[in-house]
């Protein structure tokens, strides 16, 4: 099995829960890792391996099994019962499975990574539901049985609490691409970190709702004011001083719709949906996820008055690529809508920078908005709404709008004053959306202190690219050139990160002019006079950027080898070498081969290593509270508890040594849990937050041995 299909089971997870990957006879490796890990426990079932597993009362866990020699031909196929020997539960389910319908009988949809599950129909009581996987080479067969439960009703136990420490959640944080290649972006408008959001999962819908009055409550006592001038146009600078971590922005969404270029998703929750099995709104035909989508009939989902105006526009199911095409015109349809059925938000969002003049000029962009936004809405659907309004509104949506969504959705917002904050491509706030809360609010925190009267700023960009690629990306997409105090000093704040290496004395090759991309490079190392003309260094960065893409983003043999390849090409801590490593930090540990508790002493040095020169440079371009840094912070102390534990065992370490590697692990744990503790509490960042706080409370533990640590 590939790495691919590895993260698949491991990290994504059956139903975003942890899960035993299930191999033809089942791999024993794997088994043993988890069992080690304590992820699964085993259960008793019948010997009959042919019945059904009647679940008790009170039985409401997952159970994930494995039956040998069946292949799961036909999705129809309803029988199956694990033998006891492949048979284990689930420790900590996650996330329930979402409910759909084919053909009248009713499914459930368990999605993992990009693989697909679909569950056979249930019984009302001790239902046994079996899903298929078709992956390749094998086919697997995994049983979930749950407690009376019914499709419009389904629950997962509260899940118990896990082991702390490095154990806890390394199989279930998700690896993110140190640097997204375009071509994986693509179905995204724009990358930039102002553009990913994680969706707040923690509130059901039980929760108090906050209403807009409530949010505006909040605003009597603001920590920021508005400011013009006629470079930045409206900005925000801090009123008074501001805590690191403190909330400067909570508002709710204007409008909400689907990405430009995104794929088959729900109109009410922006999940993705197979387009073998396309659930239809009762009303006007048009997909969602189920007749239960908590974004039915919402302002920020599938609304009431889009429903109406869809009800005489007929989804194109005949050629699903024109569907596809037709959701670019979704989102400027829902902001128009405002116009007549709440006109504050029409207000609110009329008042944001549309750059017409700036984007008419432009070859590309505005005969792309009249053929698939334009047209689509005045001509296909209809329509009758002014073309240049429609125009505006694209701009708006281009130059103002926030990705929004996690756990696969696709989304973006606009909101009436979190699109004020200033660009700075070393930025002072970090932000999540509250995907389940009332409104879909965005919440901006400050990641460092702020003086009052300091500019409040986010970045529309990638940091963890190098200044070359940031402008040419803040250019195209927001169409100015940013000359913020990174961009215009050659060495990145000293972090070096577009820095080649001189071919000449393999000193450091800096732009003489970063603000002007035809600028000259020169070795500024030792005198050495070596030069090369910006078109070569931009086609070499070019080369290396393709080969880079081509690396897939499981594969740490494929990181190492570009980094030992170009270690004589690349500055270390050039952005390439850096999104290497970033990825690197998240690898090491959780995939095939390089599972934590098995790396050799060396491999967790080099982890270790990896994450000391990440946070040397995540320090500077993202400082305080942001998830780059918390993140990294959290894999350190994995490593660093792995080797601590290994020479106590051993009787390799000295009483005072032992406490100093577990005072520099405790800070770790504590920063980390402290910055992903604002992040929600199912996201990978806020399951670290938790599995952080809990290794804390283990390590106490240690105090009666050596005494107190901190």
């Amino acid at each position: 099995m590939d790495a691919e299909t590895w993260d698949g089971f491991l990290l994504g997870g059956l139903a975003s829960c942890y899960l035993c990957a299930l191999h033809r006879f089942h791999d024993p490796r794997l088994l043993k890792s988890c069992q080690a890990l304590k992820l699964v426990e085993p259960i008793t079932v019948k010997e009959d391996s042919s019945s059904h597993h009647e679940a008790s009362e009170g039985e409401d866990n997952l159970t994930i099994g494995y039956q040998s020699g069946k292949r799961a031909d036909d999705p129809s196929e309803t029988r199956c019962s694990p033998p006891p020997m492949y048979a284990w539960t689930l420790v900590n389910p996650m996330r329930g499975p979402t409910l759909g319908r084919r053909g009248g009988i009713s499914f459930i949809s368990l999605r993992s990574a990009n693989k697909k599950y679909v569950a056979s129909h249930s019984r009302d009581s001790g239902a046994v539901l079996t899903a298929f996987a078709r992956l390749p080479d094998e086919c697997y067969v995994i049983c979930a049985v749950f407690d009376r439960l019914t499709l419009d009703r389904l629950t997962l136990a509260e899940p118990p609490q896990g082991p702390p420490g490095p154990s806890s959640s390394l199989l279930n944080t998700k690896i993110v691409r140190g640097y997204a290649p375009a071509k994986k972006r693509a179905k995204n408008s724009d990358g930039g970190r102002n553009k990913e959001n994680v969706a707040d999962s923690d509130h059901s819908e039980g929760d108090v709702k906050q209403t807009e009055e409530q949010f505006k409550k909040k605003d009597t006592d603001v920590c920021y004011e508005i400011k013009k001038s006629d470079v930045m146009g409206r900005y925000l600078i801090a009123k008074r001083d501001i805590k690191a971590g403190e909330i400067v922005i909570e508002e709710p969404a204007l409008a909400v719709g689907p990405c430009a270029g995104c794929g088959l998703i729900c109109l009410g929750c922006y999940r993705e949906l197979d387009e073998c099995s396309i659930h239809k709104c009762p009303s006007c035909k048009w997909p969602l996820c189920s007749d239960m989508c908590p974004g039915r009939g919402k302002w920020v989902g599938h609304s009431r008055e889009e429903c109406e105006v869809f009800k005489n526009i007929a989804p194109n199911y005949g050629d699903l690529d024109d569907l596809k095409d037709s959701y670019q015109a979704i989102m400027p349809l829902r902001c128009l809508l405002l116009k007549s059925c709440c006109p504050e938000k029409w207000s609110a969002l009329s008042a944001m920078e549309a750059h017409n003049g700036l984007r008419r000029a432009r070859g590309d962009i505005w005969p792309t908005n009249e053929k698939h936004v334009v047209d689509r809405i005045v001509k296909a659907w209809r329509l009758a709404h002014d073309p240049d309004e429609i125009h505006t509104v694209c701009g708006i949506l281009e130059v103002n709008a926030f990705e929004v969504g996690g756990s696969g959705a696709s989304a973006r917002a606009l909101y009436d004053r979190a699109y004020l904050l200033a660009h700075e491509c070393t930025p002072s706030t970090t932000h999540t959306d509250a995907e389940k809360r009332d409104g879909r609010p965005i919440i901006i925190r400050a990641a460092v202190p702020h003086k009052a009267g300091d500019l409040i700023t986010l970045c529309y960009a990638y940091t963890l690219q190098g200044t070359l690629k940031r402008r040419e990306h803040i250019q195209h997409s927001k169409f100015f050139s940013c000359i913020c105090k990174r961009c215009s000093d050659p060495t990145e704040l000293g972090t070096y990160a577009s820095a080649f290496r001189c071919p000449k004395c393999a000193g450091r090759m800096l732009s003489t002019a970063p603000l002007d991309a035809a600028a000259a490079w020169k070795c500024g190392d030792n005198g050495c006079p070596y030069t090369m003309p910006a078109a070569a260094v931009q086609l070499l960065l070019k080369r290396l950027t393709d080969e880079f893409e081509q690396i897939d983003a499981n594969d740490v043999r494929g990181f190492e080898a570009f980094l030992h390849k170009y270690r004589n090409v690349l500055h270390t801590t050039h952005y390439l070498c850096l999104s290497a490593k970033h990825s690197l930090s998240q690898l090491y540990g959780k995939v095939a081969e390089y599972m934590i508790h098995e790396m050799p002493d060396e491999e967790l040095n080099r982890k270790i290593a990896i994450c000391r020169d990440l946070m040397g440079v995540f320090d500077i371009i993202e400082p305080g509270y942001s998830r780059l840094r918390g993140v990294t912070l959290y894999e350190l102390h994995a490593p660093l508890m792995i080797l601590t534990t290994r020479d106590f065992e051993k009787k390799a370490i000295t009483k005072e040594n032992l406490r100093n590697r577990l005072k520099e692990i405790v800070n770790c744990l504590t920063e980390s849990a402290l910055i992903l503790g604002f992040e929600p509490s199912q996201s990978s960042e806020g399951l670290m937050a938790s599995a952080a706080r809990e290794a804390l409370t283990k390590i106490k533990t240690w105090e009666k041995i050596i005494g107190k640590i901190s």
